[in-house]
């Protein structure tokens, strides 16, 4: 009898791409979707292959913005996950497979944000649009005094703002205080400053705007009333 021995001529299979990651459907990633990427190894191997694997933010924060905890469930093809050492195991013969990683939808307006997947030395991109609104004011309450009571002559006047949503980014929006049956300088002081605002919200008096520091919701506006010896009729300003 003799032996005849094969030796291979081919490379030990390595990552030969990491795509750019897309929703289950194949489309863009919005808020609250899977973000999946695709794996290519260059070749196929007789028996099973480890790579490195890591999850890295870019933009977007694990926690926050995609679920950075991966399992056995998150890849396709029978490719397990080691978490100890950040490596993944592919099977004898696979050449491709796909790592899913949800995403997390919330209220919070966003600029678009990316994290990518690195395997093996490759890198994916995923890049989540964000589905939330630009916030706008949703509510401006009728004025209390500081204890939530009336506006007696000589109180402050603390009216609470609502934004529908927070934002991740500060937001700027139109303000200003108008007579009624009030007169500014008389009943009211129509002098508004920073110290006027409460959660870091800023005033710019050139062009009546204030701004709204980011995840900021909702802020108060506090005008002083001015009390007088003069007996008047209930006034208003808004």
């Amino acid at each position: 009898t003799g032996t005849a021995t094969i030796v291979d001529n081919d490379a030990a299979p390595t990552v030969g791409s990491v795509s750019s990651a897309v929703d289950s459907s194949g489309g863009q990633v919005d808020e609250g979707d899977n973000a999946v990427f695709t794996v290519n190894l260059t070749n196929a191997s007789s028996t099973a292959t480890t790579f490195s694997l890591a999850l890295n933010a870019g933009t977007a924060t694990a926690g926050t913005d995609y679920n950075g905890t991966l399992t056995n469930q998150s890849f396709s093809n029978g490719v397990t996950y080691n978490a100890a050492n950040g490596t993944v195991t592919v099977p004898a013969g696979v050449t491709s497979f796909t790592v899913t990683v949800p995403t997390i939808n919330d209220t919070v307006y966003e600029q678009t944000e990316t994290f990518t997947l690195n395997v093996g030395g490759k890198v994916g991109t995923a890049t989540i649009i964000d589905n939330d609104p630009v916030p706008t004011v949703s509510t401006v309450s009728s004025a209390v005094d500081s204890s939530g009571g009336q506006v007696d002559e000589g109180d402050n006047a603390v009216f609470t703002v609502n934004l529908t949503n927070a934002s991740s980014t500060a937001t700027t929006f139109s303000l200003a205080l108008n007579a009624g049956t009030a007169t500014a300088g008389s009943d009211y002081n129509g002098t508004l400053t920073n110290q006027s605002f409460s959660n870091g919200v800023t005033y710019n008096a050139t062009n009546g705007t204030v701004t709204v520091p980011a995840g900021v919701t909702s802020f108060t506006v506090t005008v002083p009333t001015i009390n007088d010896t003069v007996y008047e009729q209930t006034e208003t300003f808004t």
